[in-house]
């Protein structure tokens, strides 16, 4: 059982870091009809069904079928293309390259990036699966390259650039290299979608109690409270870094036994990430502690201590209002026999430039 949990933690922490693609940014909304709607926009796999955006009319709900474009404050711009034409479903993508020629853009759904190339109103998605083959009775696995097929195909028109295609990659560099010479400079868009405009890093205030159980010895219990810093590397990201001062006051049958001052490292990867909740995944990194004990010798000795963690939890968090949210969390979840006594109740006060 404790290496399943163990395998699926690794998982869930070597997950892409993904991106929202809009995450409470200003802009502009442009609908079908030609209206055009300014506030703060958000826009996110996890809800793709829905644009939102809180202008001076309150919050308006779009579905991507109903927008022409978005184009944000950060010269960012993301516009709806219909990929499927049986299910006329829309997509929001976000703009590399527009052109009359072929246009390059951009979708990370379900933590996978995703490169989409247009031609003559035609939207195509570039592909590159794995196939089984087998040499020498030997079977094992290759990329099929088919982007390159399907790049070849639209650009038969210019045969000189056969070569160009051969040996690229599905990376946006290269895909950006190979459209902007069939182009030959007759863009009307370009932004690369890892410009760092589009990445600006968040500040998070939060204040937490905390409960423990504790293996050092049976009916041993603690808590505390913990004030400090939750830092996202990019507002759009899913991952951050939790920065905290905690005191920790641990007990054992009613009597006091240790008090604990630390400075607490965690990092924190959003996997849900809704208008109304969020879904993440913990994991306690390290504490800088100076404990003082009543000088019981089954416990450890006074004095500092560095003590690694790598112990892992999750927590749901309740947006309460655009820069407000209450959570909980299960804390050190491989500690089974006392995982209900290992738990925190806090709130998080966002204190970025926007709010989430």
């Amino acid at each position: 059982m404790r290496l399943k949990v163990l395998t699926l933690m690794v998982l869930l922490f070597s997950i892409h870091e993904a991106k929202a693609q809009v995450q409470n940014d200003k802009g502009t909304i442009t609908l079908k009809n030609g209206e055009q709607i300014t506030g703060m926009i958000r826009y996110s796999y996890d809800e793709a069904d829905k644009v939102i955006i809180d202008a001076e009319k309150g919050k308006l709900i779009y579905s991507p079928g109903e927008v022409e474009n978005i184009v944000l404050e950060n010269g960012r711009r993301l516009v709806s293309k219909i990929h499927d034409k049986a299910s006329r479903q829309a997509l929001i993508l976000q703009s590399i390259i527009e052109s009359t020629g072929i246009s390059l853009y951009s979708e990370e759904k379900s933590d996978v990036l995703r490169y989409y190339v247009e031609k003559e109103d035609q939207i195509y998605l570039l592909t590159n699966n794995k196939v089984k083959v087998v040499r020498d009775n030997v079977p094992y696995h290759r990329d099929d390259k088919k982007y390159i097929g399907q790049l070849t195909i639209l650009m038969s028109d210019r045969p000189e650039l056969a070569s160009k295609l051969k040996d690229i990659d599905l990376k946006e560099a290269d895909l950006i290299r190979v459209i902007q010479a069939y182009n030959r400079g007759n863009i009307s868009y370009f932004m690369e979608s890892d410009n760092t405009l589009s990445r600006q890093p968040n500040w998070l205030y939060f204040m937490q109690y905390s409960h423990y159980g504790t293996f050092l010895l049976d009916d041993v219990v603690g808590g505390g409270g913990t004030a400090g810093f939750q830092f996202y590397f990019a507002k759009e990201k899913r991952s951050s870094l939790k920065f905290g001062f905690n005191h920790s006051l641990y007990k054992y049958n009613d009597e006091e036994k240790a008090n604990v001052s630390s400075m607490n490292l965690y990092y924190q990867l959003d996997a849900v990430r809704k208008e109304k909740f969020t879904l993440y995944f913990l994991m306690h990194l390290m504490d800088v502690a100076y404990v003082k004990t009543s000088g019981d010798p089954r416990f450890i000795n006074d004095g500092f201590t560095v003590h690694p963690r790598l112990s892992p939890g999750m927590g749901f968090e309740l947006k309460t209002g655009p820069r407000w949210g209450l959570y909980g969390e299960l804390n050190h979840v491989f500690q089974f026999d006392v995982l209900p006594l290992n738990y925190t109740l806090g709130f998080r006060y966002d204190i970025g430039e926007s709010a989430w």
